[in-house]
């Protein structure tokens, strides 16, 4: 359904949103994706296998609640450092210092997007089907609705699409992060996060790889081209 609704709301992002606003929209996201593959990605993947290997312990509520601890400890820390290197890293990809605050606060919904799906993860492996889905409904609605809210009545471009994902993404981590603390509690144990940290390892390899084959080239085009092109080039992947 998201990649459905997603594909038909594109028109609508086309009317309003220059190929420029799409290229810039392209690129702040891939410096969220590089973060993530830093760490963050990695961090989802193995809670799931050590809460498997360690749920006879307490029922695996320790290992939920090292993930989410240790989750909001690297974004903290990568949300921390891209603060300070915004403005670099504007004019090294922008030959400009006027996206640093677009760049600050795509990191700050990065870090509640990472919480939320760290314990969005959780009532999976608790196979709750009918909560994820009605949730993972609720916030596409709501993402929707902003984003004809902010891009076209209120005419906010790139930042509206931005503001969006920040409130959406900050609602939604309130909202998981409570109802998975009422019920793993708030602990941390230093054995499954060493164990998450050996598994996680080398899944950073293979997600560099897939970064690197399908969404360097945006960099590239940039370079020689310009965000227009980037705009144009991320469109037609998204159809495809």
């Amino acid at each position: 359904v998201r990649r459905g609704v997603g594909f038909l709301m594109i028109p609508l992002y086309v009317h309003y949103l220059t190929p420029a606003d799409y290229g810039t929209i392209e690129l702040i996201e891939l410096f969220v994706m590089i973060a993530g593959i830093l760490g963050i990605t990695a961090i989802g993947d193995a809670m799931v296998r050590i809460y498997a290997e360690d749920s006879a312990r307490d029922g695996g509520a320790s290992v939920i609640a090292t993930a989410l601890l240790t989750m909001a400890f690297v974004s903290v820390a990568i949300v921390a450092l891209a603060t300070l290197l915004a403005q670099p890293l504007s004019v090294l990809v922008f030959a400009s210092g006027k996206f640093a605050s677009l760049i600050r606060a795509t990191f700050v919904a990065m870090l509640f997007s990472n919480l939320a799906e760290t314990a969005l993860t959780y009532q999976r492996i608790r196979q709750r089907a009918i909560f994820f889905v009605t949730f993972s409904l609720i916030q596409l609605v709501l993402s929707l609705s902003l984003n004809v809210y902010f891009i076209a009545i209120v005419r906010w471009g790139v930042w509206g699409f931005v503001l969006s994902k920040l409130i959406c993404s900050g609602l939604g981590a309130l909202v998981l992060i409570v109802l998975t603390l009422r019920e793993v509690g708030m602990r941390f144990r230093w054995e499954p996060a060493k164990a998450m940290a050996g598994f996680g390892a080398p899944l950073i390899i293979s997600s560099c790889s897939f970064f690197m084959l399908h969404f360097s080239d945006r960099f590239f085009l940039n370079h020689f081209a310009n965000l227009s092109v980037v705009g144009v080039y991320a469109l037609a992947y998204k159809f495809g």
